[in-house]
Formats: C-alpha cells, sequence, structure tokens
C-alpha cells in the first residue's frame, strides 16, 4: 500500500473555507502519523550496530525532524490556532511536503526492515544497508522536509 492511502489521504484534500480548517481530523491523523513513522525509522536505523558515520548523520536528521514534526503537532493540536494554520494546511496537502516526508520515511523503512531469511538477518548485523551516496541523498531529502516544515511553521507562527 502507498503511503498516502496508508495516511487515508488518497482523493481527499484538506480544504480552507473561510478561514476554518474543514477535515481537521485528517489534518492531525496525518501529522501523527508522520511523527509515528519518523519514531520507527529511527528505531529501525539504531538496529544495525554498523554505518558509522552514515547512521549516525541519518538517525541525527530524523531527530531534528522529529523535533519540527512534534512543534507542528503541537501546533497543529492548538484549538485557539486552527483557524490560523494556512501554511500547516499546505504543507499537508496531498503532494505537499509532509506527505511527500510520509513517502520518503516509509521506503527508508522498507529498506531498513529486517529480512525474513536466516542470511539476510545475519548480514543486518554486519552491513548497514545503504551505501554512502543513498545515505546521503536520505539525509539532505530529511534535512530540506525539515526546513520546509520549519518555515511553514514560522509563518503560522507569526
Amino acid at each position: 500500500m502507498d503511503p498516502v492511502s496508508s495516511l487515508g489521504l488518497a482523493g481527499r484534500r484538506v480544504l480552507m473555507h473561510h478561514g476554518y480548517l474543514h477535515l481537521y481530523p485528517l489534518l492531525l491523523a496525518s501529522i501523527i502519523a508522520v511523527v509515528q513513522l519518523t519514531k520507527e525509522v529511527i528505531s529501525a536505523c539504531r538496529d544495525y550496530p554498523n554505518g558509522s558515520a552514515d547512521r549516525v548523520a541519518i538517525v541525527n536528521a530524523l531527530e531534528d525532524l522529529q523535533l519540527v514534526l512534534d512543534r507542528l503537532h503541537h501546533l497543529a493540536n492548538d484549538s485557539e490556532k486552527r483557524t490560523q494554520l494556512v501554511m500547516v494546511e499546505q504543507i499537508c496537502q496531498p503532494n505537499g511536503p509532509v506527505v511527500r516526508c510520509s513517502e520518503a520515511l516509509t521506503l527508508l523503512k522498507t529498506k531498513l526492515a529486517p529480512r525474513q531469511n536466516t542470511f539476510s538477518k545475519l548480514m543486518q548485523t554486519v552491513k548497514w544497508p545503504l551505501d554512502k551516496k543513498d545515505a546521503q541523498d536520505v539525509r539532505l531529502y530529511l534535512l530540506d522536509a525539515k526546513s520546509t516544515i520549519q518555515l511553514a511553521l514560522s509563518e503560522d507562527e507569526m
């Protein structure tokens, strides 16, 4: 199942109408799902004893992203601010940064998932599944997602 469908966003849009957020529970649920997914990917990264600098850099980027997502969740959960979250509403749209981040995290989680056969499980304890270039691409994508979400939060918090 693709990440958009798993978040329940397929064929739906979160719309602003006269300053009121419609389908607000859907928006909040998608944010909560991405927060949870980030925690799961951090845990999956930590399951690998190897990967040295690449693994550490990805975990650090994920933890930074998690802080911003937690801030996003807190802001979106603030009932007094709900009608003022124009940028948050925009970044949570299908194809928005939050959904794209969810898709990237889902792919990363899949790459990090333990395999079923014994040889693959053994390899997991020995070999980090991402090569240096893939690890760098993932880290840069996570940093970009964090920056985009952080910018949206800054705009809505003004």
